[in-house]
């Protein structure tokens, strides 16, 4: 295996480290360098988005599924069936003789078609089929009925629907039908059995039969102006509907994020040369992008679904304006929260219960202070403005509400206010030739505009200000949040640190604890500084303020006369940094990793892919190169970690335990690269809990306690200053 792993070794590595060539010719320069940086992290967000499709195919659904669950406005037309009810008995009697025995016959067609129902019982009205009871009452249903509700009402109100009674008086024919007005469209149902029975008597056919539909008459303007005094729930429903499916949405945009600085690819990316601007811009572009498919698929709900109110005619336009507005004011939001949390699922459910949390108490809230009893509708304008400036989620909940109450009001009463002169009603609001007090008369007034962007309640504009408001602002923290860094004075720098890494007594404390004190050292080219030490020694964290990821204390930090905390950009750009984790996204695979970070450094194009398979080569991933990371051992994650670090050929390297997890094997042949790196000129600085390794690979040596040094020197200074001692050989 070491054999196959050294063919062509030396080729490789030069390849790698650019051996022969300025590194500035094989980097393009701006602003090709920042739209290369651009494409790359484009790919990037492509790549997981594609192969996570269930986190794809739920970014659609979830919205669209909490406004497809809506009852309709208006109720269905319903079609009336004796099945619906259960546990019924459905009592019938013939009285009158008659000759050619009609109603006998009709009474067995009622019966047959009470029969087919399977909750209800029927029975005719004889001594021997009667209630014990009531048995001794006449083959009457209107008797039978009486003594049924005096003996037991409850069996009367819950088991006793319909009833019917066949009679044939002064030479005609009567069928009088009997119904319970306790249980809804009972009334048309009884009236149904009893057509039906005629008209299958009549024709004589079994196939044949009479259907009743209960389709509600649309309401008149009376109704509805009566109505329209009080609060209405369908906007309501709507707008905390579609406030619902956006929280998940735009709350599942964090996932990414926080795995992503999890792991420290994010850190890594910034160590790359990534610009943070160019960072934060793709990936609210793929998201805003990603945003806009589950949009797209609500408005086309609406549309489908005839909501006129919301989406229809020019209404559509103000809607998707909504929609991409809150958007844009709450995605960065999100952002701001991923920095938050470290566990991804922690983070998407306190995000969306933030939002769900946000939106909806501020518009329960406002619904109930708006109710007309109350009077508390100007306590519950001032409160509206307050809610809208703090939370975007209750800024979009309350435009759709106001969408919809305006179209109604303005449907309602752009005709209605002509009248108000002669008879008060809610519509008069606006007539200011009125003098009255009460010119809505004993209602709330309504509200509405011709213009939907106007000011005033319920025009939209408020809310898009707002929602514009929040976008600005929180982009503007976000940058905050990744662009602020401490600027110092370049200090002074002797010559003999040029193209030298230098740390200069670096400090870092957590609140009171003190992790890293006053540690100094320097490393040349050509040169491997070990730091040992057990868990907790300061070692991470030293490499954490040294790539940036802490800040620093106290104390300074160099590479070619480059001060960490005045020049951060150029500073990381000359490093390359294996963290302790492996800071690798599970959906790329090994060739689209490494391609990602030589983006990244700015590679020319011609050179990609080259430089990739020789990376690839030289840690010998040839086999794994279109293996996705998750799917990769221990040791293969090590050995790309430790590739993307060489990335770019940096001046000084940086490896937080790189063998970490690897067989004996494999091991060695890390270090065989490792050295052969260094021998070309590199400085690198590592971290071990292994002598062996120390040994094997570090010319300098620094073993650290409690965050500081406690000895340095090159290995054979520290064996020969502690080495004392004998060796005691044991025979049996």
């Amino acid at each position: 295996m070491e054999d196959k792993f050294s063919k062509n070794f030396e080729t490789d590595v030069d390849q790698c480290l650019w051996i022969g060539s300025k590194p500035e010719d094989l980097v393009i320069q701006k602003p090709l360098f920042r739209l290369k940086q651009f494409k790359a992290l484009i790919k990037k967000r492509f790549i997981h988005t594609i192969r996570n499709k269930s986190l794809s195919l739920a970014q659609i659904l979830i919205p669209v599924s909490f406004l497809a669950v809506l009852e309709p406005e208006q109720s269905p037309a319903l079609k009336i069936k004796l099945s619906d009810y259960d546990h019924n008995y459905a009592p019938y009697s013939i009285k009158g003789i008659q000759t050619n025995g009609i109603l006998s016959k009709l009474s067995i067609v009622y019966k047959n078609l009470l029969i087919t129902s399977q909750n209800t019982q029927t029975f005719e009205l004889t001594e021997t089929n009667k209630i014990n009871m009531c048995k001794s009452d006449r083959d009457s249903v209107e008797n039978y009925l009486n003594c049924l509700g005096r003996n037991s009402f409850r069996m009367l109100n819950k088991q006793h629907f319909i009833a019917t009674e066949f009679s044939y008086f002064r030479d005609k024919i009567q069928i009088t039908g009997s119904f319970n007005n306790q249980p809804y469209h009972v009334a048309p149902l009884s009236l149904n059995l009893i057509t039906n029975s005629l008209f299958k008597y009549f024709t004589n056919s079994s196939q044949n039969s009479i259907t009743v539909i209960n389709n509600p008459l649309p309401k008149n303007p009376s109704e509805i102006l009566n109505e329209s005094s009080f609060k209405s729930l369908n906007n309501f429903r709507i707008g905390t509907a579609l406030n619902f499916g956006l929280s998940f949405l735009v709350a599942s945009f964090s996932m990414f994020l926080i795995k992503e600085k999890t792991c420290g690819s994010k850190h890594l990316q910034f160590l790359s040369g990534c610009c943070p601007f160019m960072f934060w811009l793709s990936t609210f572009i793929w998201d805003f992008l990603n945003y806009i498919i589950p949009v797209f698929f609500v408005v086309l709900l609406f549309m489908i679904f005839n909501v006129i109110q919301i989406a229809g005619e020019d209404r559509i336009f103000y809607l998707v304006s909504l929609l991409i507005l809150y958007g844009l004011a709450h995605i960065p939001q999100t952002y701001l929260f991923s920095l938050l949390f470290k566990v991804s699922s922690s983070g998407f459910s306190f995000i969306t219960a933030w939002n769900i949390f946000t939106s909806q108490i501020g518009l329960i809230i406002i619904q109930i202070l708006t109710i007309p009893n109350l009077g508390t509708s100007q306590i519950a304008g001032h409160l509206e403005i307050v809610f809208m400036i703090l939370f975007p989620n209750f800024a979009m909940g309350q435009a759709i509400i106001d969408l919809y109450d305006n179209y109604e009001n303005l449907k309602l009463c752009q005709d209605a206010s002509y009248g108000c002169r002669y008879e008060p009603n809610p519509c008069c609001r606006y007539v200011k030739q009125l003098k009255r007090k009460k010119a809505c008369g004993d209602f709330d007034c309504l509200y509405w505009n011709n213009d939907y962007w106007s000011w005033e309640k319920p025009g939209l504009s408020r809310y898009a200000v707002s929602l514009l408001f929040h976008s600005f602002f929180s982009r503007k923290k976000n940058l905050a949040f990744k662009l602020n860094s401490k600027e110092i004075q370049n200090s002074e720098v002797d010559s003999d640190v040029i193209n030298n890494f230098m740390v200069s007594s670096l400090t870092k404390y957590y609140l009171n604890l003190r992790a890293v004190n006053q540690i100094s050292f320097g490393v040349k080219f050509k040169e491997c500084f070990g730091l040992l030490g057990v868990n907790g020694a300061g070692k991470t964290s030293t490499f954490k303020m040294i790539t940036g990821q802490e800040d620093i204390s106290n104390g300074e930090v160099f590479i070619d006369k480059i001060n960490l905390a005045s020049h951060r950009n150029k500073f990381q750009k000359r490093l390359g940094y294996c963290p302790q984790i492996d800071p690798l996204i599970d959906q790329m695979t090994v060739f689209e990793t490494i391609m990602l970070f030589v983006s990244l450094r700015g590679i020319r194009n011609e050179l990609e892919f080259s430089t990739t398979l020789s990376l690839i080569n030289l840690f010998d991933l040839n086999e794994h190169k279109n293996k996705m990371c998750y799917t990769l051992s221990g040791g293969n994650k090590r050995k790309l970690s430790v590739a993307l670090a060489l990335v770019g050929s940096p001046n000084v390297i940086l490896l937080d335990e790189p063998t970490s997890g690897m067989d004996p094997r494999t091991r060695r042949i890390l270090w065989n690269c490792i050295n052969k790196i260094r021998i070309r000129g590199k400085s690198l600085i590592l971290t071990t809990h292994s002598m062996e390794e120390a040994e094997a690979l570090c010319t300098k040596i620094a073993i650290m306690v409690n965050g500081e040094f406690k000895c340095l020197g090159s290995l054979q200074h520290l064996k020969n200053k502690y080495g004392d001692g004998f060796t005691l050989l044991l025979v049996t």
